[in-house]
């Protein structure tokens, strides 16, 4: 990320429309990229919240909208934790029944498709190939 600035809009596209992906950001790491400031700004290392309003204006106007007390950070942090939690579980049963449809096209034994995919016979039965 060194010497590429980091693009709001960008950022929020990504998150939005790509769920699916994970993405993994070390927040200990400070290269002095917008993106690393941005870091900072979220783990309350940043204490220029003035600069990055100008870099993020819509994410510091979100964080500050709704952690201003110590019930409404419990709150974001429950449902941000209920959608990671979702978003973990439609990948992981999205993948399973690729596995059990790849396994139907090859016609393995239903009983060997249970013990792997944990998937009950009309579950299995159900999945279309």
């Amino acid at each position: 990320m060194a010497g590429r600035p980091a693009r709001e809009e960008s950022l929020w596209s990504r998150a939005r429309f790509d769920m699916s992906a994970e993405q993994y950001i070390n927040t200990e790491v400070d290269d002095g990229a917008d993106l690393a400031k941005l870091m900072k700004y979220f783990v309350g290392k940043e204490d220029d919240i003035e600069s990055a309003r100008k870099l993020f204006p819509k994410t510091v106007e979100l964080k500050e909208l709704y952690t201003n007390t110590e019930e409404e950070i419990s709150i974001m942090t429950d449902v941000i934790e209920k959608i990671v939690k979702d978003e973990e579980k439609k990948i992981r049963d999205d993948r399973t029944r690729e596995i059990v449809q790849k396994m139907k096209r090859e016609n393995l034994d239903i009983s060997l498709i249970q013990r792997i995919s944990g998937w009950t016979e009309e579950q299995i039965l159900a999945c279309p190939v």
